[in-house]
């Protein structure tokens, strides 16, 4: 069986699509910063992009370690 949904009814539902997306991204936003007000544990803006930018190379850094 096919259903065909009028473009309108689809947006609609592309528009819950990503306010579900977009309140599931704040709730984890704002987990992580309650963890970071508890515990102080970090990784620093250096630590990431030096991480990210050795991804798909020969030399792939590990994940960086979390610290105060």
């Amino acid at each position: 069986m096919t259903v065909t949904i009028a473009k309108t009814a689809s947006v609609k539902l592309d528009g819950v699509a990503g306010e579900e997306k977009r309140e599931t991204f704040r709730q984890a936003t704002l987990t992580a910063w309650r963890e970071y007000r508890e515990t102080g544990l970090h990784v620093s803006a250096e630590e990431a992009d030096a991480w990210l930018a050795s991804w798909g190379t020969d030399d792939e850094l590990p994940a960086p370690v979390c610290h105060k």
